[in-house]
C-alpha cells in the first residue's frame, strides 16, 4: 500500500510537469484594458489587428492597426503571415471575434497574444482615440 502511494505521488508530480511544458509550448492569451493598450502604442511598434469586417474598420479603428477580416475564409492564411515570435494585440467590436481568433492564433503558434478586453465598444467607452 505504501509502495501505490509513492507511486500515486511520483506520477502525479511527473504529470503536473508534463502540463507545465505542454503550456510553455502554446501561445499565451491575455486580455488587455484599453488603457494598457494605449500606452503600449504610445511606448512601441507592435502588430496591432482589427478582426472587424472592412465597412466596420472604415467607421473608425485603433492607430497603426491592421484589418484581417475574421469572416474571410483566408483569415487564417492571411494572419499567419504576421510575425509568431513577436506580441500580437488583437481587437474586434466586443470581444467575440478577437477571442476566437485569438485561439486561431495560439494553434498557428503564436507565443503571446493580447485581446482587448471589450473590443472597441469598451475602447470607446473609455474615451480612447479612433481613426478613420
Amino acid at each position: 500500500m505504501k509502495h501505490l502511494k509513492l507511486f500515486l505521488a511520483i506520477l502525479f508530480f511527473v504529470s503536473l510537469g508534463s502540463v507545465s511544458i505542454a503550456q510553455s509550448d502554446s501561445g499565451v492569451i491575455k486580455l488587455i484594458e484599453p488603457n494598457d493598450l494605449l500606452n503600449t502604442l504610445k511606448s512601441s511598434k507592435i502588430q496591432l489587428v482589427d478582426v472587424r469586417t472592412p465597412s466596420e474598420f472604415a467607421t473608425g479603428h485603433i492607430g497603426k492597426s491592421v484589418n484581417i477580416d475574421y469572416y474571410d475564409q483566408d483569415f487564417s492564411a492571411k494572419i499567419g503571415k504576421l510575425d509568431k515570435s513577436k506580441p500580437i494585440y488583437l481587437y474586434c467590436r466586443s470581444g467575440v471575434r478577437s477571442s476566437n481568433s485569438a485561439e486561431i492564433l495560439k494553434k498557428l503558434g503564436f507565443k503571446t497574444i493580447y485581446d482587448l478586453k471589450g473590443g472597441v465598444l469598451n475602447w470607446s467607452a473609455q474615451k480612447m482615440p479612433l481613426e478613420k
